[in-house]
C-alpha cells in the first residue's frame, strides 16, 4: 500500500482555518438582546436571522430602514445576511447608495469592508475598515476583520497593531454582547499567535472556555456564531470529535449556517469521508452560492480525489466571485501543477505576487500538494520559504516535519516539529508525532547493505529473518524493475497498530498493514491476534519495497493505480479467488474501472468492493501490460513519468497506443480471460429492479430465480432463499433456482458449528443438493455441494472424487484443496493430504498452520530438510511462535547444523515466555561443541530467566 491517500488526509486540516475565519458572521447592531422583536424590527430580523429564516430577516430590515433613525442600522444588518447569503455585490450598491448618509457612522464602513473583501476589493476594504475605527476604535467587528485581512495579506506586522487592542482588553474585562464576546476572542486567539505568545496553549483554552463559552452558554444560548467560532478553533487544532458536536449544534439553532456545513465538510475529509463532506459543501452552497469557503472546500475534495481538472474549475467559480481570492488563485496553482500544466501554476502564482507578496498561505499549499505528490525537494522549499514569510504559523513547520517523517529524516522532523510545537501546543496531531519519535529514538537498529532495520526490543527474534528477507527481497525487486535505489531504504516495524497508524497518517488508525513513503518502508509487527489478522510478512514487504523502487525510478511520478498494479504483480503470488470473482462481477456487470477513475477507487470507493478492485484490476492491467506489449514497454513508462511526460503521452511513447485504446484492448481481453476461470455467473440486474418486475409479475420462474441469485450476490441468503423456494415450487426443475437453492442449503448446513447437529442439517438439506447435482452434474456449484454432503457422511471416497472434480474446474478455489487435504487427514491418510496442503498453502499463503502440517508430515517421514523449508514458510506468517522455533532447532540439530539450531533456540530466548528454554537448548548446543564457557554463560541466563518467571507468578 502506497501512503498517498493517507499521507494527503492530515493536510487537510493544516491550512482549512484560513478558509473557515475569513468569513466570520458579522455583529448585529442597533438592537438589544431583550427587546421585544414584535415592537422592534431589529430585533425581529436578528431572530430571523439566528434561526436561519433569511428572507424574514431581510424583509425587517427592509422594514427598520424605512425609518431614518435606523436606516443606517437596518441597511449593515442586512449586510451580515448578504455576507451570509453571498449577495455581495448588491450589498455593497445598497451601502453605496447611502454614502453621504454613512460617512459618518463606524457601522457603515465596517459593514462595506467586509464585503469590499469578499469580492477582493482589499484596498477598499482596508480604507473603510480603518475609516470605522477612526470613528470608533471600539468597533469589534471592524478591528477583527481589518486584522484578519492584513494577515492574510501577508501584511502581518500591521494586522499586530490592529489585533493588539483585543489583548489590551481581555486582559481587563470581558465584553457584554455575544457578538463583541466572539470578535474578541477570534482577535484575542489571532494576536497570540501573530506575536508567538508563550502561553499561547493556556490562551487558547481561555478563548475556548472563557470567551466562546461565555458567550453561548451565558449570555445568549441563540448565538451560534459563537459556538461556530469555538468549532473552528477545535478543528484546527485536530479535535475533530468536539468540533463535530459543537458544528451540529450550530445547525439544531439554524440548519442553514453556511459555516457549520463547511466546518463538517472539513472535518469529514479529515476522516476521509468524501461523501459527507461533498454533502456538507453542496449544503451550504445552497445557501450561498458563492461562498469561497464552501467552494475551497469542494476544490479540497476534488484535489484529494486527483480530479485536477475539476478542482481548476472549481478555482475559476472561486475567482468569477472574486477575482483576486488568494486562496482561488491558489487552488488554480496547484490544481494546475498536479495537472503538469506549468505555465498555468506559474501564471496563479503570479498573480498572487502581486496581491500578497508576503503571504505564506500559497507557499504553505505548494509544500502540501508537492509533498503529496512526493517531490519532496520542492515541497521543502516552498514549506521553508512559508516560515519564512510567516515565523507564527505552526502548519507549514508541522507539514515540512511530516515530510521529513516521510524521508526518514527524524533528527530533522524532531527539529522542526518541536518549533512547531513551541508555536502551538494545543495541536493534537504535533504532539502524536513528536510521542512517536520518542518511541523510535528507542527503537533498535539493524544495518545491512541495502536496508536499516528498526524494530522495539519485544520484536527482537523477527530481526534475522527480515534481515534475509529483505536482502532476496531486494535482489529479485530490482531485477524485476531493472532499477536500484540510490539509499538505503528504511525499514520501521512497529509493535502496535495505533504507532504504526500514527507513522504513517498521523492518526490512531488505518486499515493496512504496511505502507510506504517512498525511502520508508512502515509495517506493523506480524503478531498473532493483530487487528488485522494474519499476513504474510514477507510478502508485504516485497509489495512495498516494490514501491520503493518504482517511486524512485519514475521521480516519484508514477500514476497511484500503476505503482499499486506494480507492486502486487512483484508480490508474484497467484491471484486469489477472491480477487478472481471480484474481476470477473466486474467484467460481468460493466463495472471495470476506467484509467481516470481507478484512482477513485483507492481514494473514494463508493461500494465495499471498491478498493480491493481497485487493487486487483490494477494488477490486471499491468499483467495485461506485459502481456501485450512486454516487459520493456512496460519499464520503459517509468522513464517517461521519470521525465514528466503525461499519462497519455506515456502510454502512446512506450505502448505506440493513447489510453482509451489500450482501455479498450483491456477489456477485451479481460472479458476473454473470465470466460476461463469458471466462476459463478452473476445476475445484470439489481435486487431492487428484479423485486420490482417479480412483484408485477409473480408467476415468471425466471425471474424469481434470477431474483433469488441476485440477493445472495448481495449477501442477502434469507431473501433469496425465499424466492428460490418460490421459484422451485412454481417449477421445481428450473436449473437456476435449483442452484441457488442447493448453495444456499449446503451453506446453511455447513456453518453448524457441532457435528450432529450439521449431520443432520446435511441430511435435511439432501434432497435440495441431490435434485441440483442430477440436474446439472458437471457444474462446480452442484459438485462443491454434493462434496460437502459426502464428507459429511463420512463417504470419503466420493467426497475425495467430488473435490478432485471441482478442484479441475476452480483450480483458483482454496476451499476445494482445504476440504481434500482434510478428508485425507480424518481418515489417517496424511501422506496423500501433502499435494492438496501444498496447493492450498500456494492459493493463500497467509496461515502458518498449513506450513505446520506439512513440516509434521515431512518430519514423521524424517525429511527433516522438507521438514525445516516449511517450518521456515510458517515463520514468514508467524515468527513469534515457539514450537516452530523449537522444531527447527532440533530439526537442524539432526540435520547437523549447529548454526541452525543455534539460530532457533536463540530466537526462543527472545520470546518472553520461552527464554529459560531458549538459553538452555544454547547451553546443550555449545556443551556438545565444547564452547563450555558460553555453555556456562547461557545455564546462568536459564537461572535468570526461570527465577525471573517465578517472580511474574507471584
Amino acid at each position: 500500500m502506497m501512503i498517498w491517500a493517507v499521507g494527503e488526509r492530515r493536510r487537510i486540516m493544516r491550512s482549512a482555518w484560513c478558509f473557515l475565519s475569513v468569513a466570520a458572521v458579522g455583529v448585529w447592531t442597533g438592537s438589544s438582546r431583550g427587546a421585544d422583536s414584535t415592537k422592534d424590527p431589529l430585533q425581529a430580523a436578528r431572530a430571523a436571522f439566528l434561526a436561519g429564516r433569511y428572507d424574514d430577516a431581510v424583509t425587517a430590515c427592509r422594514a427598520a430602514a424605512d425609518y431614518s433613525n435606523t436606516r443606517l442600522a437596518a441597511h449593515a444588518n442586512w449586510s451580515v445576511i448578504d455576507d451570509e447569503c453571498g449577495r455581495y455585490r448588491e450589498g455593497i450598491a445598497r451601502l453605496g447608495a447611502l454614502a453621504a448618509e454613512g460617512e459618518p457612522s463606524a457601522d457603515w464602513h465596517s459593514a462595506r469592508a467586509m464585503l469590499l473583501e469578499r469580492v477582493g476589493e482589499y484596498e477598499g476594504a482596508i480604507r473603510h475598515g480603518r475609516r470605522a475605527l477612526e470613528l470608533n476604535a471600539n468597533h469589534f467587528q471592524a478591528r477583527w476583520e481589518l486584522g484578519r485581512l492584513l494577515e492574510r495579506l501577508g501584511r502581518r506586522g500591521e494586522a499586530v497593531e490592529v489585533l493588539e487592542w483585543f489583548n489590551t482588553l481581555l486582559r481587563k474585562e470581558l465584553p457584554e454582547r455575544p457578538d463583541d464576546l466572539t470578535f474578541a476572542g477570534r482577535g484575542f486567539y489571532q494576536y497570540s499567535v501573530l506575536t508567538r505568545h508563550e502561553n499561547l496553549r493556556a490562551r487558547t483554552r481561555y478563548v475556548l472556555q472563557d470567551v466562546f463559552q461565555e458567550a453561548f452558554d451565558v449570555v445568549d444560548a441563540t448565538y451560534w456564531p459563537a459556538r461556530l467560532a469555538a468549532a473552528e478553533l477545535l478543528l484546527e487544532k485536530h479535535n475533530t470529535a468536539e468540533a463535530r458536536e459543537d458544528f451540529q449544534k450550530v445547525l439544531a439553532l439554524n440548519p442553514h449556517a453556511v459555516g457549520a456545513h463547511v466546518g463538517l465538510a472539513l472535518a469529514a475529509l479529515e476522516e476521509w469521508e468524501f461523501e459527507t463532506a461533498e454533502r456538507h459543501a453542496e449544503r451550504a452552497l445552497e445557501t450561498n452560492p458563492r461562498s469561497l469557503p464552501a467552494l475551497a472546500a469542494l476544490g479540497r475534495t476534488r484535489m484529494l480525489e486527483r480530479r485536477y481538472d475539476e478542482a481548476g474549475r472549481i478555482a475559476q467559480r472561486m475567482l468569477e466571485v472574486n477575482p483576486r481570492s488568494i486562496e482561488g488563485l491558489t487552488l488554480s496553482a496547484v490544481a494546475a501543477l498536479r495537472a503538469e500544466r506549468r505555465e498555468e501554476s506559474h501564471a496563479a502564482l503570479m498573480a498572487l505576487a502581486q496581491i500578497a507578496p508576503g503571504s505564506a498561505y500559497p507557499h504553505h499549499e505548494l509544500g502540501v500538494w508537492l509533498s503529496a505528490a512526493r517531490q519532496y525537494e520542492e515541497a521543502e522549499s516552498h514549506f521553508k520559504r512559508a516560515i519564512e514569510l510567516d515565523p507564527t504559523w505552526p502548519a507549514p513547520r508541522t507539514e515540512l516535519g511530516q515530510l521529513y517523517m516521510q524521508t526518514g529524516d527524524e533528527s530533522a522532523a524532531r527539529a522542526v516539529l518541536t518549533a512547531s510545537w513551541e508555536l502551538d501546543s494545543f495541536d493534537r496531531q504535533t504532539y502524536g508525532v513528536l510521542e512517536l519519535l520518542d518511541e523510535l529514538d528507542r527503537f533498535l537498529r539493524h544495518h545491512q547493505p541495502n536496508f536499516v532495520l528498526k524494530y522495539d526490543e519485544q520484536d527482537s527474534v523477527i530481526v534475522p529473518y527480515f534481515a534475509e528477507a529483505l536482502e532476496r527481497v531486494h535482489a529479485r525487486v530490482t531485477a524485476d524493475f531493472r532499477a536500484v535505489p540510490t539509499k538505503q531504504t528504511t525499514v520501521e516495524v512497529f509493535p502496535s497498530h495505533s504507532q504504526f497508524s500514527v507513522r504513517i497518517s498521523g492518526r490512531p488508525w488505518i486499515h493496512t498493514v504496511g505502507a510506504c513513503t517512498g525511502p520508508v518502508i512502515a509495517m506493523d509487527a506480524p503478531r498473532r491476534g493483530s487487528s488485522l489478522g494474519r499476513f504474510n510478512w514477507a510478502r508485504v514487504l516485497q509489495h512495498e519495497f516494490a514501491h520503493t523502487v518504482t517511486l524512485a525510478a519514475s521521480g516519484n511520478r508514477i500514476p497511484h493505480w500503476m505503482t499499486e498494479g506494480m507492486a502486487v504483480w512483484a508480490e508474484g503470488a497467484p491471484r486469489t479467488w477472491e480477487w478472481q470473482l471480484l474481476l470477473s462481477e466486474a467484467v460481468q456487470r460493466g463495472r471495470l474501472f476506467t484509467l481516470e477513475s481507478i484512482d477513485w477507487g483507492f481514494m473514494r470507493p463508493r461500494r465495499a468492493s471498491d478498493r480491493p478492485l481497485a487493487y486487483a484490476q490494477s494488477e490486471w492491467m499491468i499483467e495485461y501490460m506485459e502481456h501485450r506489449w512486454g516487459r520493456d514497454a512496460m519499464l520503459s513508462m517509468l522513464k517517461l513519468f521519470e521525465a514528466r511526460r503525461t499519462t497519455r503521452e506515456a502510454f502512446t511513447e512506450a505502448l505506440g497506443v493513447p489510453p482509451e485504446d489500450f482501455e479498450r484492448g483491456f477489456q477485451a481481453w479481460a472479458a476473454e480471460t473470465v470466460k476461463r476461470w469458471n466462476t459463478p455467473p452473476v445476475p445484470s440486474r439489481s435486487p431492487r429492479r428484479l423485486r420490482a418486475l417479480a412483484s408485477a409479475a409473480p408467476f415468471d420462474v425466471a425471474l424469481r430465480a434470477e431474483l433469488a441469485e441476485a440477493c445472495l450476490m448481495e449477501g442477502d441468503a434469507g431473501s433469496a432463499s425465499k424466492h428460490a423456494r418460490r421459484a422451485t415450487e412454481l417449477s421445481p426443475k428450473h436449473p437456476r433456482a435449483a442452484r441457488i437453492a442447493a448453495i444456499i442449503a449446503a451453506g446453511r448446513a455447513d456453518s453448524v458449528r457441532e457435528e450432529h447437529a450439521r449431520r443432520r442439517a446435511f441430511e435435511g438439506s439432501a434432497e435440495v443438493i441431490e435434485r441440483y447435482a442430477r440436474m446439472a452434474p458437471d457444474d462446480p456449484d452442484a459438485l462443491r455441494c454434493l462434496a460437502m454432503l459426502e464428507q459429511c457422511r463420512g463417504r470419503w471416497e466420493a467426497a475425495l472424487a467430488l473435490w478432485k472434480r471441482y478442484q479441475e474446474l476452480r483450480p483458483a478455489d482454496p476451499d476445494g484443496y482445504r476440504r481434500r487435504a482434510g478428508v485425507f487427514l480424518v481418515t489417517g491418510r496424511t501422506n496423500e493430504a501433502l499435494p492438496d496442503l501444498t496447493a492450498l498453502h500456494e492459493l493463500s499463503d497467509d496461515d502458518p498452520e498449513v506450513c505446520r502440517r506439512i513440516a509434521g508430515i515431512l518430519a514423521d517421514r524424517s525429511d527433516d530438510g522438507g521438514a525445516t523449508t516449511w517450518w521456515l514458510r510458517a515463520l514468514r506468517i508467524d515468527p513469534y511462535d515457539d514450537g516452530t522455533h523449537r522444531e527447527l532447532a532440533r530439526a537442524y540439530g539432526r540435520l547437523g547444523d549447529a548454526a541452525g539450531a543455534e539460530r532457533h533456540w536463540r530466537s526462543l530466548s527472545l520470546l518472553p515466555e520461552h527464554r529459560e528454554e531458549g538459553h538452555r537448548g544454547l547451553a546443550a548446543l555449545y556443551r556438545d561443541q565444547g564452547r563450555d564457557r558460553e555453555a556456562d554463560e547461557q545455564e546462568r541466563l536459564g537461572d535468570q530467566s526461570r527465577a525471573a518467571r517465578k517472580d511474574r507468578a507471584k
